[in-house]
C-alpha cells in the first residue's frame, strides 16, 4: 500500500528522480567526466558547449561540465552533513525544550536569538570568525539551521506529551528518558524528515551563496558558488558559463524541495484522509 502511495505521488517521483540523478553524478563523477575539474588548458578558453565539452569551458580552459559534476559532490557532502548534524542536535534540544517546561524558556530564548538573524548572515559571520574550510562551513551552516529543527521537534513534543498513551506510560513508572525516546520521538520522525529535506535544499543555496561571495571554500575548489562567481564577469560574452551551472543549481534545489513536499503529503495523516 505504501509503495502504491509513493508511486502515485508525482512530487516524490520527480523530486526523488532529480535527487537520485545528482547523487549518481556525484558518486560516479570520475566515470562520467573525462576531464579533471582543475585541469587548465589555455588553448580551449571560453569555448561554447560542444560534443567535446557539453557545458563549454571557463576562462581557464577548464571543462564546466566536469566542475559542475564535482561541485555536486561538494554540495551533497555539505548539505547531507548539515542535515545530519543539525537533525541530531536539534532533535535532542527540541525534545528537552518540549518536554521540560523549565528548560523551554531558556532554550527557546537562545533559539529565537539565533533566528533573529537571517541564517545566511549568521553563517557568514561564523565563517568569517572561524576561517575558510569545509568543516568550518558545515559547522556554520549547522548552527544556523539548528533553531528550525528545534522548533519543529518542540512543537510535536508539546502536542504529544499529554496524550493518553504517554500519560499511561508515565503512570506505570516509565522514566522521562524512556517516555521521550520510546513514546514521543516516533511521532517526531515524520515532520523531522520533511524539515531535513528542506534543510538540505536551503543548505545548498546557502553554500552556493557563501562560496559565491568568496567565503567558506578555497577558490580552486570545484563548487557551484565559485563557478557562478567566476562566470559573472562573462555574462555578456559567454552567457552559457553562468546560465548552465545556474540552471543546475535551480533544478537540484527544486528537486529536493519537491521531494520534501511529496514526503509531507505522504507522511501527514491529515492530508491522507
Amino acid at each position: 500500500m505504501e509503495i502504491k502511495k509513493i508511486l502515485g505521488n508525482k512530487s516524490i517521483l520527480i523530486g526523488g528522480g532529480i535527487f537520485v540523478l545528482i547523487v549518481v553524478c556525484a558518486v560516479f563523477a570520475p566515470l562520467i567526466t573525462k576531464y579533471a575539474p582543475t585541469e587548465i588548458d589555455v588553448n580551449r578558453m571560453l569555448q561554447t558547449p560542444s560534443a567535446a565539452h557539453w557545458f563549454g569551458t571557463d576562462a581557464y580552459g577548464r571543462d564546466i561540465f566536469s566542475r559542475v559534476v564535482y561541485g555536486a559532490r561538494v554540495s551533497l557532502i555539505i548539505s547531507i552533513s548539515v542535515a545530519a548534524f543539525s537533525g541530531v542536535i536539534g532533535c535532542v534540544i527540541g525534545m528537552f525544550a518540549g518536554y521540560y517546561k523549565r528548560a523551554e524558556s531558556i532554550i527557546m530564548c537562545i533559539m529565537d536569538g539565533l533566528m533573529a538573524l537571517p541564517s545566511l548572515l549568521l553563517a557568514m559571520a561564523i565563517v568569517a570568525v572561524l576561517g575558510n574550510g569545509m568543516f568550518n562551513m558545515i559547522l556554520a551552516l549547522t548552527i544556523s539551521n539548528i533553531p528550525r529543527i528545534v522548533r519543529t521537534v518542540r512543537a510535536t513534543v508539546i502536542s504529544v506529551k499529554n496524550l493518553d498513551y504517554v500519560e499511561a506510560a508515565r503512570s506505570m513508572g516509565a522514566s522521562d528518558a524512556r517516555i521521550m525516546w520510546r513514546y514521543i520521538f516516533p511521532e517526531c520522525i515524520s515532520p523531522l524528515i520533511v524539515r531535513l529535506t528542506m534543510t538540505m535544499a536551503f543548505t545548498i543555496l546557502e553554500e552556493a551563496s557563501l562560496t559565491f561571495l568568496g567565503l567558506g571554500l578555497s577558490p580552486e575548489t570545484p563548487c557551484w558558488g565559485i563557478i557562478l562567481s567566476e562566470a559573472k564577469k562573462y555574462i555578456r560574452t559567454s552567457p552559457y558559463f553562468l546560465l548552465i551551472p545556474g540552471a543546475v543549481v535551480v533544478a537540484v534545489v527544486y528537486g529536493i524541495n519537491t521531494l520534501g513536499d511529496g514526503l509531507r503529503d505522504l507522511l501527514d495523516p491529515k492530508l491522507n484522509k
